[in-house]
């Protein structure tokens, strides 16, 4: 069963028959072990009903296991990630990010600022926590419950955003954590706007804390309804801002990128994307004196290679963003605050720019299109597929999964790194070709058993 928790960059698992107090407190004795003589660590929660017990337990672990723990309690992931940038320890944030109500994990911060992702440590704290070989210690560490970073937080958000003009602007939080900070944030700004689902509840009775085509109609309503010029839909751990028009259409992760560039000063700058991002993003890029960076699918990755590459900009198509000036970290409401500005500084419509940059045909529109598959056998299945697309005279790119590239545009299938699926999207040079390649990978899928 550990396998199954401890995933590429991070560890998620059903609540309590899978992620339990008993898992919480071995686990805090893990990480412990890995910390080695370091002290010190930040810990945080999302709003799940079962985020309070299992922190509560982690914190008694690590106490137990003599380290210095600071309890932000109540945050958005990106404040865990970065209390731990900014005082330079290691850091945990009790999350299963967008998954459903019944499940909980854990995302771990090492002390340089990186994700703790397997090849970056999760792995040793995986077999340190199988094995359970914990070190122990006589001393007890010591708890501070820290209530004013959230201050401090609002407050660095908001001093590196500058809006020209006023705009309506519609916000989802999903009964999230987002709700602990967006209020205090948007007094200080000139911004007409409204909140949806603005109580926090980790049961989110609303809708879904996942931006998919169903969980994104209320908030495509409300867009429509108030003649608003945007809607920001946020994730359950407010790490992500999905976006939809002022036309009330949802616009995806990659799309919005190109937003962001367009509103840079310096065009002549490094955008990291990943392996299924449209192709018009790298065309509008090059074409304007930048350079495009490509990494696989995972907010983990991206920073990396962000900070390798000193990149301005990075994200991916599930909207997750990244911002050099804001510490190369994914923060839900920064990003929505940066597409305000942004457009702003455009001085037009979104759906004018969505219109001007989006050249190709993608199937599905609402992130990707999931095939169920168990994680034992997704990356043999995968693996297969790639071969029968290198049969047909594809051209195949390994980065993530499989990239199969043609003249009339590309599939991308890969096994995703936190749930037992696989993952597949598809862009055409036009809607014939996008559903003609759509087809073939669903055809390719079925003949493997799926």
């Amino acid at each position: 069963m550990v396998d199954s928790l401890f995933r590429a960059y991070n560890i998620r698992g059903i609540y309590p028959e899978q992620i339990n107090k008993e898992f919480a407190r071995n686990l805090a004795s893990a990480f412990s072990t890995y910390m080695q003589g370091n002290k010190k660590l930040v810990i945080g929660r999302d709003c799940r009903l079962s985020g309070k017990v299992l922190k509560k337990e982690l914190v008694k672990g690590f106490l137990n296991n003599g380290k210095n723990v600071v309890d932000l309690d109540l945050v958005p992931t990106s404040l865990v990630h970065l209390y731990a940038i900014k005082n330079k320890m290691f850091g945990c944030a009790v999350t299963a990010s967008h998954n459903p109500p019944n499940w909980n994990g854990f995302k771990f911060f090492n002390k340089n600022g990186s994700h703790c992702f397997y090849g970056n440590g999760l792995e040793k704290v995986k077999e340190i926590f199988s094995s359970k070989r914990f070190k122990k210690t006589e001393s007890v560490g010591r708890l501070k419950i820290d209530e004013e970073f959230v201050e401090e937080y609002i407050e660095e958000v908001v001093s590196r955003i500058n809006i020209e003009k006023k705009l309506k602007v519609i916000f989802d939080l999903s009964n999230g954590t987002v709700c602990k900070t967006i209020k205090k944030a948007l007094k200080n700004l000139e911004i007409n706007y409204k909140l949806i689902n603005d109580k926090i509840d980790g049961s989110f009775p609303s809708h879904s804390p996942e931006p998919n085509e169903e969980s994104v109609r209320q908030i495509i309503s409300e867009v429509k309804k108030e003649n608003a010029d945007l809607g920001v839909f946020f994730d359950a751990d407010g790490d992500r801002a999905a976006f939809i028009d002022n036309e009330g259409r949802y616009v995806a992760g990659d799309l919005a990128l190109i937003i962001y560039y367009l509103a840079s000063k310096n065009k002549r700058i490094k955008v990291v994307q990943t392996v299924n991002c449209t192709s018009s993003l790298k065309e509008i890029v090059e074409e304007n004196g930048g350079k495009i960076v490509t990494e696989r699918v995972g907010n983990v990755f991206i920073m990396e290679r962000m900070k390798k590459e000193k990149a301005f900009i990075g994200g991916e198509r599930s909207s997750h963003f990244f911002f050099k000036d804001f510490y190369y970290i994914d923060d839900g409401l920064f990003s929505a605050l940066k597409m305000i500005e942004a457009l702003s500084i455009l001085n037009k419509k979104m759906s004018e720019l969505v219109d001007s940059v989006n050249k190709y045909y993608y199937i599905p529109q609402y992130e990707s299109y999931k095939i169920n598959c168990s994680d034992e056998k997704k990356f043999l299945v995968v693996e297969k597929i790639k071969e029968d697309l290198r049969s047909k005279n594809f051209e195949i790119n390994e980065i993530d999964g499989v990239k199969a590239i043609s003249k009339e545009g590309w599939i991308s299938l890969r096994p995703s790194n936190t749930e037992p699926l696989i993952k597949l999207t598809v862009e055409g040079r036009d809607k014939e070709s996008a559903e003609r390649l759509f087809t073939l990978a669903l055809e390719l899928v079925k003949k493997h058993g799926l």
